[in-house]
């Protein structure tokens, strides 16, 4: 999974999708399902397929957050914002680390054109770089660099 993330990270999408249909033809495991799901929503994949995927490896672990955080993040990027706030309140309880939540929350506002809220949780990401995979620094300086755009 995590030669699949950095492929991913250095513009080998392709190359981190096909490894990881390849393992699942082999074991539909609840993790290789959610980053196949994850790429393939940073990528604007198909959106069914993401769907399914996600569903897939929630009915396998129904109770982890990070994999409903990948469907909320997907909700969030297909324009589905109602109740998205109080989700992520719920999340961000159950979770370690915010960064999820907070990605999710900062792609919330940018796309609902809440700029100055978008400024206050890029500001809580950046504290946070030291808690993130390499996949949320990936992510988050995606998010960065649209808040820089007019």
């Amino acid at each position: 999974i995590r030669k699949a993330y950095a492929a991913a990270r250095r513009g080998e999408g392709e190359e981190a999708t096909l490894a990881l249909q390849k393992e699942i033809q082999v074991q539909r495991c609840p993790e290789l399902l959610a980053a196949l799901a994850d790429i393939l929503l940073e990528q604007d994949g198909d959106r069914n397929e993401i769907r399914n995927l996600l569903e897939e490896a929630l009915r396998k672990q129904p109770f982890n957050p990070l994999f409903r955080c990948m469907q909320l993040d997907q909700e969030v990027r297909e324009g589905n914002w109602a109740g998205v706030e109080n989700e992520l309140a719920v999340l961000r309880d159950s979770l370690s680390s915010p960064v999820p939540v907070l990605l999710i929350s900062l792609r919330h506002h940018l796309a609902c054109g809440e700029r100055q809220a978008a400024r206050e949780i890029a500001k809580s990401l950046a504290q946070r770089q030291g808690e993130m995979t390499p996949w949320q620094k990936f992510q988050s300086k995606q998010l960065f660099q649209r808040m820089q755009k007019p």
